[in-house]
């Protein structure tokens, strides 16, 4: 089978255009490359220390969400945590973590057509814009052991990345590092409930099982439901032909319950392996820089959920009215 390369749909925002009757090419700005983004994680750890991280060296304080849930013994606690591994990642000054935080949900949660909505939704765009690039040029001046250090450092053939692509990860960060991990958090609470077969077989052996169940979480969760790429290349897709420059639409929601591909797609199950979803993204420059993170968040999250919330109950959730996130605005739980 031929690999077809796509590049990124030029700006970080193109999946708006289908939102809006307004074009916003006056938004453009590039992402960092894959290459740039490489040197800055390469040199990211299991034992490296962040600041904020717990007193056992864990790193972007997983130590610290697992301590708040066991003393909370609350699902929103694993919530609160897991956006702050962004927000820890990079830096972000805790005066400022709660803005950037409810930023990044008002661009992942626009819903809401109104021209106020509309101007919030800029508004929380620039604001993020702006931030990365204050931490660039802060971290250019004042360099330290974190993440945003790296990132202003890294050189791809002797070029670094400008303020504007910073903040543009920064967008990117806050948004993707942050709801897609919140999303799948809900959605599995909620399929855990409802399938207590499943809850009991993972905890039979946690540690040995959770790497299938992790893999399963994504897939039945599937938080980005779509996106978009531009082909490089003539190709043809199936009996579709498809011209160089074309934008193609990837429904990840539609590959992730492919019947040709998954036994059963709609169930959840934990045992099913091997589990070629696409959660992460189909592979290639695309597959998701963040996965370590993702997958240590949630067996952080679900390692106590599961042992202090044993019997964890769950209401009707309100559904995120999306057609690029599969969301959850609220899922009512009971001890």
């Amino acid at each position: 089978m031929k690999t077809i390369a796509f590049t990124r749909v030029l700006g970080p925002f193109g999946w708006l255009s289908n939102m809006s009757p307004h074009p916003i090419e006056h938004m453009h700005c590039t992402y960092p490359t894959a290459e740039h983004l490489f040197q800055c994680w390469r040199f990211v750890g299991p034992s490296r220390r962040w600041p904020g991280a717990g007193d056992d060296g864990n790193p972007c304080g997983y130590a610290t969400a697992v301590r708040a849930i066991r003393m909370q013994k609350s699902p929103m606690a694993a919530k609160q945590h897991a956006r702050d591994v962004s927000n820890l990642a990079v830096v972000i000054p805790r005066s400022e973590r709660d803005a950037v935080t409810a930023a990044a949900g008002h661009i992942i949660a626009a819903e809401d057509t109104s021209e106020a909505a509309v101007t919030q939704l800029f508004e929380s765009m620039q604001y993020l814009q702006a931030m990365g690039a204050d931490l660039a040029q802060h971290r250019r001046k004042n360099p330290a052991d974190d993440l945003m250090t790296s990132i202003v450092n890294a050189e791809v053939d002797g070029n670094r990345l400008t303020d504007e692509q910073v903040g543009a990860f920064l967008i990117l960060l806050s948004t993707a590092g942050n709801d897609t991990t919140k999303q799948t958090t809900s959605h599995v609470i909620k399929a855990l409930a409802e399938n207590p077969d499943q809850k009991a077989w993972l905890m039979e052996d946690f540690d040995g099982r959770f790497k299938p169940a992790t893999e399963e979480f994504v897939r039945y969760a599937t938080p980005v439901m779509n996106f978009a790429r531009h082909a490089t290349e003539d190709t043809v897709i199936g009996d579709q032909p498809i011209a160089k420059g074309e934008k193609v639409a990837i429904f990840y929601c539609s590959s992730n319950r492919d019947e040709t591909v998954f036994d059963d797609p709609d169930r959840f199950d934990l045992t099913r392996w091997p589990n070629p979803h696409q959660g992460f993204g189909g592979g290639g420059i695309h597959y998701c820089l963040g996965h370590f993170v993702a997958k240590t968040q949630l067996r952080c999250i679900f390692s106590e959920l599961l042992t202090k919330l044993p019997d964890l109950q769950v209401g009707e959730p309100v559904y995120l009215e999306s057609n690029f996130v599969h969301g959850i605005k609220s899922l009512p739980v009971r001890t």
